[in-house]
């Protein structure tokens, strides 16, 4: 027996109805007159659903061309009704993933991902220990955590330091070879480098541009 579905705009105004009423067999009676009595409770229970999920009910009616849509979403999809309609105000055009493609976006996590990462903890740890250098031996050492303002300066200049070839060589699996392997490579030693505790927190990544104190001996 193939199952019944309903569009969103039923559902939201036999939830309307049941709330005005507060009668559920008389809504059933009302909008569904040759309902069979075995199909009744399943009926019933499916009325009472609609009722409780009426906010996310209304939100679908509310976006285009929702109320005539019977799903709630795409299969496999978990796009909650609130995030696509302020995506939408925002102007930004949320995608589906094909299936079986999201392994083509997993070296992003080592490309530009890791780094970034890496770049928030080492701000975090200069704001430690900026603490404990102000710390009065005499007394007792409170450290405060950041607040939100400090960490969202933190995020976004995290971010302005990661290069677009950076980011770009993170879909390299997926549209084919962008720009060469430069930045793959320096990321993969940053993040052995990282996971051994051979980079300094403070100093970070250091470029081929740097100047680097050394210690010269004159040979007499």
């Amino acid at each position: 027996m193939r199952r019944a579905s309903y569009t969103a705009r039923e559902k939201l105004d036999a939830a309307n109805a049941l709330e005005a009423t507060k009668d559920v067999a008389r809504v059933i009676k009302e909008r569904y007159p040759d309902l069979s009595a075995s199909a009744y409770e399943s009926r019933r229970k499916l009325v009472l659903k609609w009722l409780r999920n009426k906010p996310k009910i209304e939100m679908q009616c509310s976006l285009k061309n929702g109320s005539s849509n019977k799903k709630a979403r795409s299969a496999g999809m978990v796009y909650p009704f609130l995030v696509t309609s302020y995506a939408t105000s925002l102007n930004v055009v949320l995608m589906k993933v094909p299936k079986s493609a999201t392994s083509v976006c997993q070296p992003a996590d080592v490309v530009w991902n890791f780094p970034f990462k890496a770049r928030l903890r080492a701000y975090w740890v200069g704001y430690l220990r900026e603490q404990l250098r102000a710390h009065n031996s005499g007394n007792k050492c409170a450290l405060t955590a950041p607040d939100r303002a400090k960490v969202s300066k933190w995020v976004s200049m995290a971010w302005d330091e990661m290069s677009s070839t950076t980011i770009a060589n993170g879909y390299k699996k997926a549209f084919g070879p962008l720009l060469d392997d430069a930045d793959i490579a320096v990321a993969d030693l940053f993040e052995n480098l990282s996971r051994h505790c051979a980079i300094d927190a403070d100093i970070g990544e250091v470029d081929s541009d740097d100047d680097i104190e050394v210690n010269e001996v004159d040979e007499e």
